[in-house]
């Protein structure tokens, strides 16, 4: 779609007429559908109890049929990571319940983590602790941004600046883009249900010397983030006339992405041109919210560019730090299950919930904590493990102020969920086991911490 010997103006018709015509070849309805999402009166998903559950059965029918080596390798490691309702239901979202879909982009999403993070790591979920220097670096810089405020729709809206993505190689950029959507992003009901709105935003000067990405950073970006399993439901870029280098790199990385856009993204993408009041004046007829992170002038609004990482990191010291939204417990988020269509036989959440109830009975591993007393559990591998690995921050646990010290435990319980580590109870009905609430690990813990003191005399 870029040809260098055309110029801007011409690469610009070339790309706003190829978005047309794709826009064309959808039935009116999915043609309105589009627009309705671009200016923010479209819906999300309608998720019934029945549709999520006949979803679940054909994705695990289909996973049967292909028996991916991959998939393979991380049930291995970790089945009920792969095969936990929630984990899955992300894809089948973000397919509108397609299962086949779904299972395609699970596999390409899981053999892009094991070339990124390692195999090793297929099915636990990646930490800051996995990040080296250079990437917690990145994030800081600012190449994305995650307004603090939503769209009029509801939607999570996430900035991704020109100026700065030149600066890493794609390895860095990938590994980042990951941490961002799996850890911050997708957790959030919201961005489940109704997408995520984009925006590329062109944030060089006139003049300003900015440097050129490699020439496989925009195709492995590319391709790593049609494997996310996210919707766009708007898809905005920003892009400035009045530098004339900029403007080509801005329409060699316009073309790449429209090109590997689904016929969905490129129905709800717009491109705008101009100042940047001009284009901050489109954004708010779209819908966007107003406190942009740029000003009028072109200088980035430092003080707000890391608010939203700032906020996760202190989440991540009070609270459980789920892979995926917490379906079972209110969060801040709650106050968005309103906001779906009403026709709903009863909350998203609610139907999950249940959902998740019905689980299966576990058997217990290696790796498992068993909850309760006599010699053979505290004599289990995963509970003779699970005491080293306390005893290894028991110094952190002891030079912490007394009323700061839960945050300790809350930390330990939260690294070994995020490793796989399962604590399990016996059933009320003395069937087996069940896995135990995240205030029960975390309790635990804190015993533990409390009963070394006290043999310590502390």
């Amino acid at each position: 779609m870029n040809n260098p010997l055309l110029s801007d103006a011409q690469q610009i018709k070339i790309v706003e007429g190829f978005l047309a015509s794709e826009v064309k070849q959808l039935s009116l309805k999915d043609q309105a559908d589009a627009i309705d999402d671009l200016y923010c009166v479209g819906g999300g998903l309608n998720e019934h109890r029945a549709l999520a559950q006949q979803a679940l059965v054909d994705f695990d029918a289909t996973l049967q049929t292909i028996r991916n080596p991959i998939y393979e390798l991380a049930h291995n490691q970790n089945r009920l990571y792969v095969e936990d309702i929630s984990f899955r239901l992300i894809f089948l979202r973000a397919n509108f319940y397609n299962a086949k879909k779904a299972v395609h982009q699970m596999l390409s999403f899981l053999h892009k983590k094991a070339a990124y993070f390692g195999a090793d790591k297929l099915a636990r979920d990646i930490t800051l602790e996995d990040l080296n220097e250079e990437e917690i670096k990145a994030i800081l810089s600012g190449p994305y941004h995650v307004q603090e405020d939503k769209d009029r729709a509801g939607r999570v809206v996430v900035y991704f600046f020109s100026t700065l993505f030149g600066r890493y190689k794609a390895n860095t950029l990938i590994r980042v883009t990951y941490y961002l959507w799996w850890n911050i992003l997708l957790p959030k009901p919201e961005v489940q249900m109704k997408g995520a709105v984009w925006c590329y935003y062109d944030s060089t000067k006139p003049g300003q010397n900015v440097p050129v990405p490699e020439s496989r950073v925009l195709p492995e970006l590319l391709d790593f983030a049609s494997t996310v399993p996210v919707r766009y439901s708007a898809m905005h870029y920003c892009l400035r006339t009045d530098d004339a280098r900029g403007l080509a790199l801005n329409n060699l990385f316009l073309g790449l992405s429209v090109k590997a856009m689904p016929r969905y993204s490129r129905a709800r993408t717009r491109v705008h041109y101009g100042s940047h009041a001009e284009l901050q004046s489109e954004l708010q007829i779209h819908g966007l919210p107003t406190r942009f992170p740029i000003d009028t002038d072109g200088n980035l609004r430092k003080h707000l560019l890391n608010v939203w990482f700032h906020v996760h990191l202190a989440r991540e010291e009070t609270e459980p730090n789920p892979y995926l939204a917490d379906l079972d417990s209110s969060t801040e988020d709650d106050e968005e299950i309103d906001d779906l269509p009403q026709e709903q036989e009863a909350s998203v959440y609610e139907h999950i919930a249940s959902m998740t109830s019905q689980s299966l009975v576990l058997k217990p591993t290696e790796n498992d904590v068993l909850l309760g007393r006599g010699r053979s559990i505290q004599n289990h591998p995963g509970n003779i493990r699970f005491r080293e690995i306390v005893d290894s921050y028991q110094d952190e646990y002891d030079r912490t102020p007394r009323n700061q010290r839960r945050n300790v435990s809350i930390s330990v319980a939260t690294r070994l969920k995020a490793n796989g580590t399962r604590f399990l109870e016996q059933r009320k009905d003395s069937r087996g086991w069940e896995e135990s609430s995240f205030e029960k690990c975390e309790l635990t813990i804190r015993q533990l911490f409390r009963s070394k003191r006290k043999q310590m005399g502390v």
